[in-house]
């Protein structure tokens, strides 16, 4: 059940307080030379306890932030032809720079990183996007601030906030309209490994 009370108000914002200031504190880091492999974890942790914990005290926070299966299949649909879409363009992108394939032991990047992932999609579409939407913003505004929030959290590296910020908008979208991070995490787990090794050529983990 939706909180309208003042005091859920005032939690929402304190959820997305906390969010910008986790955002920050990770470019923070980032920029004065703390891995990813080392913020990104400690980050996660931190917000996977508030969320494991706000859950008990309310499950109907699942369904709230996405964490649902009765509308999977449909948002699933809904999104496919994006994440096709996007997939196509980083191969043509790998074709064109010159054939890089995947390294063999991908699989595991694959499994993990839709996991971190699914923390990502939890914070800025289930909290970020469901509160500011509960609190009276529109669809039109939504887009593109979640967007841009969600690509400056990958600052400083610029090639990556380029790719993610139109990826997230797609998201953003999908979220309004069919509210599940299960596929969006999946989406977002596998294109940002392919992003990292065609694109970037680099790990995804900075590995």
């Amino acid at each position: 059940m939706e909180d309208a009370s003042p005091s859920g108000q005032f939690r929402s914002l304190c959820e997305i307080a906390a969010l910008l200031l986790t955002g920050g504190a990770i470019v923070l880091a980032t920029s004065l030379g703390v891995p990813r492999y080392i913020t990104d974890p400690a980050c996660a942790a931190a917000w996977l306890i508030y969320v494991i914990a706000s859950i008990a005290m309310d499950p109907s926070r699942t369904k709230r932030w996405g964490l649902r299966r009765d509308n999977l299949r449909a948002a699933a649909l809904l999104g496919a032809p994006a994440f096709a879409t996007m997939a196509l363009a980083l191969c043509l992108y790998n074709v064109l720079r010159g054939w890089r394939p995947l390294p063999p032991w991908v699989g595991m990047v694959l499994i993990v990183y839709p996991i971190w992932a699914l923390v990502q999609q939890v914070l800025v579409q289930g909290i970020f996007v469901g509160n500011v939407r509960r609190m009276g913003a529109k669809g039109w505004a939504i887009v593109p601030v979640a967007a841009v929030l969600f690509g400056l959290a990958h600052a400083p590296e610029w090639r990556l906030v380029a790719l993610v910020v139109p990826a997230a908008a797609v998201w953003t979208v999908i979220y309004l309209k069919r509210p599940n991070v299960l596929p969006l995490a999946l989406a977002q787990g596998w294109l940002g490994t392919l992003a990292h090794f065609w694109v970037l050529r680099r790990h995804p983990f900075g590995l």
